[in-house]
């Protein structure tokens, strides 16, 4: 059986689980670091990635270049042009904030 996000949405919206509201909250937040454990193990230097969910909201969206993978942050760099030019350059960033472009 396959549940799809839509009805999951729909439940969340309609007040289904208002009273688990907490619990939903902390499983999507060991999620997230899961998932972000999970990216920190395939990524290696060279690898792209895709920066979101992260201030400035000026780099959101924006591909940068891995140069070092941390214990939680991975290191990048931003090409110029890629984003406003006063964050050009290298960045230190969460990993739960990158999605790996393959």
């Amino acid at each position: 059986m396959s549940i799809k996000l839509e009805d999951v949405k729909s439940a969340i919206l309609a007040g289904d689980f208002d009273d688990d509201l907490r619990e939903l909250s902390e499983l999507l937040k060991y999620r997230k670091e899961q998932a972000a454990k999970k990216l920190m193990f395939s990524l290696q230097e060279g690898d792209h990635v895709i920066v979101d969910n992260i201030r400035p909201k000026a780099i959101c969206g924006c591909t940068a270049t891995v140069v070092k993978v941390n214990r939680t942050r991975i290191s990048v760099n931003f090409e110029p042009g890629s984003v406003p030019p006063r964050y050009a350059g290298a960045c230190t960033v969460p990993a739960a904030c990158c999605t790996k472009v393959e």
